[in-house]
């Protein structure tokens, strides 16, 4: 009994690191599932895709960093500020966690439009950062033209 009590101490700090790469796991497989979706419904539905950050969890915000909510929808057709049409899914950010998008140049720095022929033209990287046991780490996917999603080593 004192030896599992004794385990068990020294186990339960262990938990919270594992529970922040856990979570990074999951919000990064999640982030190139909705890359895959929007390009998927992009061709499928011969229309614009977008990925964007949201505070709301209903409309594009017009910031790099999404704090709250991720979506991926159908682009409104215009011009000016690019919006969502029709929202297909929402994916929520863990708390004190964020999420960046940067285009590397050209088209809307702040979120991935996604063409009707599943190629984007404003290629770049998103940058997720979070806490772990105190320290801040980020992850890097950079995404190509073709949305070809490559994991850049973690930091911090």
């Amino acid at each position: 009994m004192g030896c599992l009590l004794i385990l068990a101490m020294v186990l339960v700090p262990l938990f919270p690191g594992i529970s922040a790469e856990t979570q990074k796991d999951r919000v990064l497989e999640q982030l190139m599932q909705s890359i895959e979706l929007a390009k998927n419904e992009a061709m499928t539905g011969r229309q614009s895709m977008v990925i964007c950050g949201s505070k709301d969890g209903l409309t594009c915000a017009q910031s790099p960093s999404w704090q709250h909510y991720w979506l991926v929808g159908v682009l409104a057709p215009g011009v000016g500020i690019p919006r969502v049409h029709k929202l297909h899914k929402q994916y929520t950010l863990p708390k004190d966690t964020t999420l960046k998008f940067k285009a590397f140049k050209g088209g809307r720095p702040e979120m991935l439009v996604i063409q009707p022929d599943g190629r984007t033209h404003n290629n770049g990287t998103f940058t997720y950062t979070y806490q772990d046991n105190g320290k801040v780490r980020t992850t890097t996917l950079i995404v190509n033209k073709v949305l070809r999603v490559y994991l850049k080593a973690r930091t911090g």
